[in-house]
């Protein structure tokens, strides 16, 4: 499993929303290394995603654009084949909701 940290939706000054200060971005990317930054920062604050490797999107967005990841943004690949990608919900994620699907999908396939 990896982390793959695409363009940020709601930089606080881009498109703010309330978001709290632990998750917050102050300012929309503009290198990798930032993306990078934020990716290993939601990584901290959240122990499902410990242990993860951490990708980050290309500024061009590749990754994005090819898994149509708006709004849609946590993944599950295995073997280089997607087995389970999640869907917001009233725009918003349950993450442990998705670490239970991922589960599944891992129990699955063994």
């Amino acid at each position: 499993m990896a982390f793959i940290y695409i363009e940020e939706a709601h930089a606080e000054n881009e498109w703010p929303i309330a978001t709290p200060a632990e998750f917050a971005v102050a300012e929309q990317h503009t290198t990798v290394e930032d993306r990078l930054l934020s990716a290993s920062k939601l990584q901290a604050t959240l122990p499902v995603l410990e242990g993860f490797p951490v990708y980050a999107d290309s500024m061009e967005g590749r990754f994005q654009s090819t898994y149509g990841a708006w709004p849609t943004r946590m993944y599950y690949f295995d073997h280089g084949e997607l087995v389970h990608k999640a869907d917001a919900v009233d725009a918003t994620f349950d993450l442990m909701a998705f670490w239970e699907s991922v589960n599944n999908a891992v129990t699955q396939r063994q």
